[in-house]
């Protein structure tokens, strides 16, 4: 327990030590990023178009949720609901299943740098293509979220399209 307080504690300092890097990017691709092109940017930065190998991301897309993955008939397990933050990240509340097939819109972009023997992690945060002036979840009771005022974050938008979490309006 200490040693992940400890842990925890030094990935904070270090994602909030200051540098001259970047904050966004109009496009990245992670498809060619080398090392000299994340070391232009900070640690969690902004892109307003990205290329990967599983797909091609701007803000203003529109994304399908598709269904929770291993057969979870409860809760998402890539989509949370409210926008990414670390405090949100560390008590995240995931999205009930019954919002499965809720078109939505890409707010934001954002990047975790690639670790050692991890990729990067792309976040997204999202809100209902119904009603994409949404400015929060005033309807949220016993977790049930009501559709058109819906903002979210996908965590990790790589997963989530692998595990048919998350659909691109092209896909069957």
């Amino acid at each position: 327990m200490n040693r992940s307080i400890f842990i925890f504690f030094v990935f904070l300092v270090s994602f909030s030590a200051q540098s001259q890097n970047s904050h966004s990017v109009k496009e990245f691709n992670l498809l060619s990023a080398t090392k000299e092109d994340y070391k232009s940017v900070k640690n969690f930065f902004q892109v307003d178009k990205l290329t990967s190998s599983f797909g091609v991301f701007k803000i203003g897309d529109e994304l399908l949720i598709g269904r929770p993955h291993n057969h979870n008939l409860l809760r998402f397990s890539f989509i949370a609901i409210g926008e990414y933050s670390l405090l949100n990240a560390m008590a995240m509340i995931m999205l009930p299943s019954l919002n499965a097939k809720t078109e939505i819109v890409i707010e934001s972009l954002r990047i975790y740098k690639p670790n050692k023997n991890q990729d990067a992690i792309v976040i997204v945060n999202f809100k209902n293509k119904e009603n994409s002036n949404a400015s929060s979840l005033s309807n949220f009771d016993d977790n049930n979220i009501n559709p058109s005022e819906m903002i979210g974050n996908i965590f990790n938008l790589e997963k989530a399209i692998l595990t048919g979490e998350i659909l691109k309006p092209s896909d069957p």
